[in-house]
This record gives structure tokens, C-alpha cells and sequence, in this order.
């Protein structure tokens, strides 16, 4: 049953159920009485409780915890301090939701099973095993007629988890999701890139089909928005690429991104299909007033 409220075995670390949960729609920000409570660190998720209250009027909630000596490590037994507190939701702290209706199935009969609509890019996914079983149902019967080979690219529709394993439909069938790759579109429309294993980039840049995108601590692709990185700045499409040696209009000023993605600054960009130059300033906004056709190019930086 434990396998079952926490799509892995009892033991699991707090980063690994996060993943998990949030790829089984199961992840939330708000909590409710009987969750899971994930508090991130700034790099991963790792301390966990209980949520034993929620009042949604002050977005406070109580929780128990365990390991709350304040040594270093896993204490066991807690150090034998288990202790309640209060915190303010929000933020970066995530909330699995068991799906307590379990309780109250037939764990054997995998109609029971929790699966949830997907889709995936128009290229499909990935198969990266040499070979990939073809089922009726998750774990259930091989189909012995079919088969897919290492390099095919297939669509799914559904997604599950039997015991902590993901699976995915097809249109031929069930196949493990652990052997494939490729871009996947949850039903709220926000988009993640599964890798062989079922892992998937989380905080960090991944290049793709000769394209950078950004995921978020979540996993999700950032699109449309702005990401800092040190003091330069890069723009994610609405594609979620990111933009590079191409013009972005936000908030009606226009900004124009070089080659490795960063706003350029201080610098002429030529036009594309005429002869003039347009004036980037120190803020990396174009300012027309300053557009010419014979820029000093001893003495600005000029680009095209």
C-alpha cells in the first residue's frame, strides 16, 4: 500500500518522490490535511512531514517531522525529536498528495489504475532500448506479434505508475516509460523532456534538437519569460528555445540577442533587409532616434 501513496517504495528520498509525484499530477502548492509536505533547499528537495493542519484564511500550515535534532545527517530515530511546526505556504515548498481513494480498490485489477492524458511533440518519442515490450495493460500480458526497436519514434496518449514504475500508451499498446525520450505535454498544457530512466532536467539548461531551453525546479519548460544568469540576460520563446541573433519585442521595447543568446548592449545591429543600423543603448533597448546608415564602426561595436 505504501507503494502505492507514494509511487515508490517506503524508503524513497524526498528529491525522488517530489519528481515522481509531480509527473503522477499528484504535486501541489497548497496543502491539504494528510499530505506530504517537500521543503527545498535552493538546489533540491530534502526534508519531509507530515501535514497535520491547514488554515487557508493566514496560508499557514502544521506539520510533523522527524531528523529535527539539527545534527548533521540522518539521526535515527529523529535524535528522538519528532516535533510539530508552523509554516506560511508558498514559495519553493510543494505538497504530495497521496490518492487516498486507493484505499478503497482492488490493488489487483488494474482498471483501478490512476492514468492521466499526455501528449507529446509532433516528432514523437523516442525509443532508446535495444528492443521494448509491447503490453495489453501496465505489467500485464507481452503482446508476442509486436515490438519496438531502438530509434523508433512513437506517440503516447497516457501515462501510470504500477508500484513506482511509469508506463505509457501507445497506439500499439503499453511500454515501460524508462526507455524512452523525448518532450512530453502534461493536460495544463506545460511541457518536460523525459531522458532514458525516466529522469528529466530540473534548474538547469538542456540542448535539444540544437536548442537551449531552461527547465524549472519543477522540470517544466520555461517559455516566454526572461532568465538571468550571473549579470547577463537570455529570453525563452514561445517555444521555449531560447532566442539567439533575433529581435524580441516585450513590453513594447525591443531588445535584440546575439549569437550565444545574451542581450546585446552598446552596439549597432544591421537590418536585415535594408541598409541601416539600429542603436542598441547601455540597457539593451533599441533606440530609433539613433538609427543610421553609415555607423562609425571605429568607434561602436557593429553587428551583421
Amino acid at each position: 500500500m505504501a507503494k502505492k501513496l507514494l509511487l515508490h517504495a517506503p524508503y524513497i528520498s524526498c528529491q525522488t518522490l517530489a519528481d515522481k509525484s509531480r509527473i503522477a499530477g499528484q504535486l501541489y502548492s497548497v496543502p491539504e490535511v494528510g499530505d506530504v509536505v517537500l521543503f527545498y533547499n535552493g538546489s533540491r528537495y530534502n526534508h519531509t512531514g507530515v501535514v497535520l493542519t491547514v488554515n487557508k484564511a493566514t496560508k499557514t500550515f502544521t506539520t510533523a517531522e522527524g531528523n529535527t535534532s539539527g545534527a548533521n545527517g540522518v539521526i535515527p530515530n529523529g535524535g528522538g525529536v519528532v516535533i510539530g511546526k508552523t509554516y506560511t505556504y508558498g514559495g519553493t515548498v510543494r505538497f504530495h498528495r497521496p490518492n487516498w481513494s486507493l484505499l478503497d480498490k482492488d490493488y489487483n485489477d488494474v482498471t483501478t489504475l490512476i492514468t492521466s492524458h499526455i501528449s507529446t511533440s509532433q516528432k514523437g518519442l523516442l525509443i532508446t532500448a535495444s528492443s521494448l515490450n509491447i503490453r495489453t495493460t501496465p505489467e500485464g500480458n507481452l503482446r508476442n506479434d509486436v515490438f519496438y526497436r531502438k530509434g523508433d519514434l512513437v506517440k503516447a496518449s497516457e501515462k501510470c505508475f504500477v508500484n513506482g514504475s511509469p508506463w505509457l500508451k501507445t497506439e500499439k499498446g503499453w511500454i515501460s516509460g524508462k526507455y524512452v525520450e523525448g518532450w512530453i505535454q502534461e493536460t495544463d498544457g506545460k511541457w518536460w523532456y523525459v531522458t532514458a530512466g525516466y529522469t528529466f532536467p530540473t534548474n538547469t539548461w538542456k540542448a535539444i534538437d540544437g536548442k537551449q531551453y531552461f527547465f524549472n525546479a519543477d522540470g517544466y519548460m520555461v517559455a516566454n519569460d526572461w532568465k538571468k544568469e550571473g549579470n547577463k540576460w537570455y529570453y525563452l520563446g514561445l517555444d521555449g528555445a531560447m532566442v539567439v541573433s533575433n529581435w524580441v519585442q516585450y513590453k513594447n521595447v525591443w531588445y535584440y540577442f546575439g549569437t550565444d543568446g545574451v542581450t546585446e548592449t552598446d552596439c549597432y545591429v544591421k537590418s536585415a533587409d535594408k541598409n541601416l543600423y539600429y542603436w542598441i543603448n547601455s540597457d539593451g533597448i533599441w533606440e530609433p532616434k539613433w538609427n543610421t546608415e553609415t555607423p562609425d564602426k571605429k568607434k561602436y561595436r557593429v553587428i551583421g
